[in-house]
């Protein structure tokens, strides 16, 4: 979070020219910093997820809400990925299935994963 803020914070204060675009400035989060817009997803977060995870959607949110404050000379672009995986990633393979599986069930607050490829 700290990082993102000083990058954010350089960014928004270098010098623009007059009637210059915005600065894009890119920043990847997580489909898990979505779950209070969705069902059910503010339930899990607050009585499933492990306390460590709640701290890393809190620092995930605090970025994206300090992105849209800046919104007026940056132009900010948020990915919000789910699990990304590949299959050297032999801690991640068993959980794989079941996201996946969930989310073209349609539980709202689970998205389809992401597979690294080379």
């Amino acid at each position: 979070r700290q990082t993102a803020f000083a990058a954010i914070d350089a960014t928004a204060g270098r010098v623009r020219l007059p009637f210059s675009p915005r600065t894009p400035f890119a920043f990847v989060s997580c489909a898990e910093s979505g779950w209070p817009d969705v069902s059910g997803g503010a339930f899990v977060e607050s009585n499933l997820a492990p306390e460590w995870l709640r701290r890393y959607l809190a620092a995930k949110r605090a970025v994206e809400a300090k992105l849209s404050k800046t919104s007026d000379v940056l132009r900010p672009v948020i990915f919000r990925p789910s699990l990304i995986w590949s299959w050297d990633k032999l801690d991640v393979l068993p959980i794989i299935p079941v996201f996946n599986l969930a989310s073209a069930l349609g539980v709202p607050f689970v998205d389809r994963t992401i597979r690294v490829g080379t």
